[in-house]
């Protein structure tokens, strides 16, 4: 779902992850019905943004919890709110909601990763965390550390391969020895 975004279908829950409609066809409604279908069918929906970049962060999205039964949004930075229906997880922290559960860590760009732990499936989902230069390869190496310490195995892993929307989607040799590293 154009950049980085993704829908992730269990047998009971629908994960919307850094969704952002592409600017020539907008999935809003095509998608919230998918959602709204679910929620009325008692699965339970998460929408997960990892960071406030405009590539990972479509603010609508923080106001379908009140129009979608069963649906929790989490973020993963600490975005200023008071609405209490969004719960936040960041930097190396671990976070229970209905039947997931996410640890997230910090990315080398901005907010976090996210481990998510769901119907016995792990699934990573690197938000912006990359080794986007060779400096950044040890901090990079330090959080897949982190990761890989926290789950027995991954399951599905969803990594940058390029710079995104803002780097005109270079591909960097630092990706992609980074993507190796995250592999091994």
């Amino acid at each position: 779902l154009y950049n980085s975004g993704w829908l992730i279908e269990t047998m009971n829950e629908q994960i919307l992850i850094d969704y952002v409609p592409t600017e020539k066809l907008k999935l809003d409604s095509v998608l919230f019905k998918k959602l709204d279908q679910a929620g009325i069918n008692n699965k339970k929906i998460y929408v997960l943004i990892t960071h406030e970049h405009d590539d990972h962060f479509y603010e609508p999205l923080l106001l379908w919890h009140y129009k979608i039964k069963n649906l929790t949004t989490i973020v993963g930075w600490d975005y200023n709110t008071n609405d209490k229906a969004i719960l936040k997880v960041f930097d190396r922290n671990s976070i229970k909601a209905g039947s997931i559960r996410i640890t997230s860590h910090p990315s080398t760009d901005a907010g976090s990763g996210f481990l998510i732990n769901v119907g016995g499936l792990a699934i990573y989902h690197a938000g912006d965390h990359a080794a986007w230069s060779d400096d950044l390869i040890t901090k990079f190496a330090e959080e897949l550390k982190f990761i890989k310490n926290s789950s027995k195995q991954i399951d599905l892993a969803f990594l940058p391969i390029a710079r995104g929307k803002r780097g005109a989607c270079k591909v960097l040799e630092s990706i992609t020895n980074g993507n190796r590293m995250a592999l091994k």
